[in-house]
């Protein structure tokens, strides 16, 4: 009898124990299984217990990652659509008005704003065949249409619905291009949409009856664009920073608008095409972004 009751004193101790071990953990895998069923994405469960249990929470966590992950993108490409889809309206509503307000009776200024409007709604049709094929790309994956660019024809149409935003808000529009400008292998929709990313932000941050520089030149095996504004300018410590995505300034009055993604878009596109991004800025005077690109894909560029 004594044996008797200490194996089953021994074996219920046993069991407890077990239970302890084993329920516990089971019990936390429900709960997280269920919070992943309702968009919570961020418990990360302690791996304890027998070397299975630890094989289950591993791979519950690991789930959780994942899908974290890939919501994380999934709102990115949706902020990046809805970012890329209103700078090109923005360009075509702001040449609607000049049409309106009677640039139509300027042969000249109608041909130039009918051209400028084709491309941006020809830019419109690339994000929609973009996001028709987003269910099966992963961010960034796009792939790049080369083609043969004469930078001196493009380059100038490119120009043509920002130089109306700009004199809408009495800004000072410059544009130098330098002559002689080559013929580059480029995706002519990506790099406009990387150029008028940044013009974008020049109009956005330069004050009225101040100045927005755009210009184009080429050395060496490369080509560069140059947009320089007379904003408030960013501080020295956010400068690496400003190309991030969601990175928002703490200067209210630079970012006063948008998702913080405009150069983020700039500075993926721009290394699609093996080029690289430059800042230099200057708080109180303004800031100039340039970006660089080789004449054809896989050049290296030339310091």
């Amino acid at each position: 009898m004594g044996i008797l009751i200490i194996g089953l004193l021994t074996g219920t101790i046993l069991g407890l124990i077990l239970a302890l071990n084993i329920g516990k953990p089971i019990q936390k895998v429900t709960e997280a299984v269920y919070n992943l069923a309702g968009g919570d994405h961020s418990q990360q469960l302690t791996e304890q217990g027998p070397e299975e249990t630890r094989l289950l929470l591993r791979a519950v966590n690991f789930l959780t990652a994942q899908l974290s992950s890939l919501e994380q993108s999934r709102q990115q490409l949706l902020a990046n659509i809805v970012h890329e889809l209103g700078r090109p309206l923005g360009a075509l509503h702001s040449a609607t008005q000049a049409l309106l307000r009677g640039a139509k009776n300027d042969p000249q200024l109608l041909d130039d704003l009918l051209v400028g409007m084709d491309e941006e709604t020809m830019r419109l049709q690339r994000l929609l065949d973009d996001l028709s094929r987003l269910y099966n790309q992963r961010l960034g994956t796009l792939e790049l249409n080369y083609q043969a660019v004469p930078l001196s024809v493009w380059f100038p149409r490119v120009l043509i619905p920002w130089q109306v935003v700009a004199q809408e808000k009495s800004q000072h529009w410059e544009v130098t291009v330098l002559p002689n400008l080559p013929t580059i292998q480029a995706d002519p929709d990506r790099l406009a949409q990387a150029i008028g990313n940044l013009i974008s932000n020049a109009i956005k941050y330069t004050p009225t009856r101040e100045s927005v520089s755009v210009s184009a030149g080429s050395d060496n095996n490369s080509i560069w664009i140059q947009v320089r504004d007379t904003g408030p300018g960013i501080p020295p410590e956010e400068q690496e920073l400003i190309f991030e995505p969601f990175y928002r300034s703490t200067q209210r009055q630079r970012i006063k608008q948008g998702m913080g993604l405009g150069l983020s878009i700039v500075r993926d596109l721009v290394n699609a095409h093996g080029g690289i991004s430059e800042l230099k800025s200057t708080p109180g005077i303004g800031s100039r972004f340039t970006i660089r690109l080789p004449v054809s894909p896989g050049e290296p560029l030339l310091s």
